[in-house]
């Protein structure tokens, strides 16, 4: 539709940057072309917003910010000054603003951060909307040093921060809408990060009632809600099994109250499942035979999802899933070398057994190993796939290998090597290094080199 005189439609996709799915761009474009129309002269608000959003569609960042950014954008100045030192920095790296120092870009930064300390000085216990603001503003931030082309990622500051920001609240928090959507967005790294420190997940009451409202309410597809839901739900609680796990692996007494409560535990989560919607959505994957030599080693076969949206709900889901399915296949090792008082608290919240447990394993494994493919195309969701190459790998050290054990080891040769270019650290990862961020998810260690991409371990 052309424009009309006066005013000028803006797009929101450089073309020439190549792209590679249809169904982002469009939906990017739509949505911000609705909203975004721009009046001339632009005001310096403007200016920014279109900024913005040119970086986020540009740089391919996770969709939900795509809808994030324009509620608050124009109504709250902090989330432009955070927002500002992101857009500097993508076009530093692409040279596209002829910048010859990183001046303005820190300079930019120091301005987010003197917003931040501001924003943060007035009392957030009781301001819910505030609350929301500066965790989208530490969001935000945390995207800097990617952009700029720095190696890996800086989320450990800002993820101890939004943990910070969470615990102002007195009681249990509570958000608005975006507030909720932003600790669904983290709900991974949370999780990370609270294996890292011991502790439980700090958004574990707060998604538990968000995700069930979610699940009912949502604007995306029922398939899609439902299973983003049972995912973060299921995120939301592996902290505190696997501080069980770590609490039991730590006792020399090792109590049967504890183990029984750890069983429980396993169980609920175990049982907390989304397979109606897990199936409906593998009724629209295209599987075909991979082309490549290379990842024919791997799998034969490559999955093919219908949109980002749908691969990033079964991925959460398939890798939470995993998660929890690894952890009861250690719990009922711990189980058979512990003796048990009475049948009845045996049998009370009995999990499945080592061979049900492993065959689940085997088969999520493959369907993760499976969409290795796809995952390679939608980098902007790079984090998540990381999680799940270490959990991979997890699941892999716990199945038998007596009848596969040269494809078992090539694997996990294959899965360091993925990981190393996913996160792109200044060190490359070792094998060493993917074990120990294994078995941070089942009660051991705090994750390596791997955990403090997400948290620094409190002294």
């Amino acid at each position: 539709m052309a424009s009309s005189p006066g005013r000028t439609k803006l797009s929101t996709v450089d073309k020439k940057q190549g792209h590679k799915f249809q169904d982002e761009r469009t939906y990017a474009r739509e949505l911000f072309e609705s909203q975004l129309v721009i009046h001339k002269p632009q005001s310096a608000d403007d200016r920014l917003a279109f900024l913005v959003i040119e970086t986020l569609v540009r740089e391919q960042v996770e969709d939900c910010c795509y809808r994030l950014v324009p509620q608050v954008l124009y109504s709250d100045p902090l989330v432009g000054a955070c927002f500002k030192p992101n857009c500097l920095a993508s076009r530093y790296r692409s040279q596209r603003a002829g910048y010859d120092s990183l001046k303005p870009l820190y300079t930019a930064m120091n301005e987010a951060l003197s917003a931040l300390q501001l924003a943060l000085s007035t009392p957030l216990s009781t301001n819910r909307s505030a609350r929301s603001v500066c965790l989208l503003a530490v969001s935000g931030l945390s995207c800097f040093d990617s952009l700029k082309g720095d190696s890996g990622f800086g989320s450990a500051g800002h993820l101890d921060g939004m943990m910070a920001i969470l615990g102002c609240a007195a009681g249990e928090p509570d958000f608005d809408d975006l507030g909720y959507a932003l600790l669904d967005l983290h709900c991974v790294d949370f999780c990370i990060a609270s294996c890292v420190r011991g502790q439980v997940s700090p958004v574990e009451a707060p998604l538990g009632r968000f995700t069930t409202a979610k699940t009912t309410s949502s604007t995306r597809d029922s398939t899609t809600s439902r299973l983003q839901a049972v995912s973060s739900d299921l995120f939301s609680m592996i902290p505190r099994l696997v501080l069980y796990l770590r609490k039991y692996r730590a006792s020399a007494l090792r109590p049967l109250g504890d183990l029984a409560k750890m069983q429980k535990l396993a169980h609920d989560l175990f049982h907390h499942g989304a397979e109606d919607a897990e199936n409906t959505a593998l009724h629209e994957v295209h599987i075909t035979r991979v082309k490549l030599a290379v990842d024919e080693q791997i799998s034969r076969h490559a999955m093919h999802y219908q949109s980002w949206d749908r691969f990033e709900a079964l991925l959460r889901h398939w890798t939470s899933r995993l998660i929890v399915v690894t952890a009861c296949l250690r719990i009922q090792k711990h189980s058979t070398s512990t003796p048990q008082t009475t049948e009845e608290e045996d049998s009370s919240h009995t999990l499945p057994s080592i061979c049900d447990l492993q065959a689940e394993s085997k088969r999520l494994t493959t369907q993760l190993l499976m969409s290795r493919t796809y995952a390679r195309t939608v980098r902007s969701r790079r984090r998540g796939w990381a999680h799940a190459l270490v959990t991979i790998s997890g699941a892999l050290a716990d199945l038998p290998s007596d009848n596969d054990k040269e494809q078992k080891e090539l694997t996990m040769s294959w899965i360091v090597q993925e990981l190393t270019a996913t996160l792109r650290p200044t060190t490359p990862f070792s094998q060493r290094d993917v074990d120990d961020a294994a078995e941070l998810m089942v009660g051991a260690g705090s994750g390596g080199r791997y955990g403090e991409i997400y948290s620094r371990r409190p002294a």
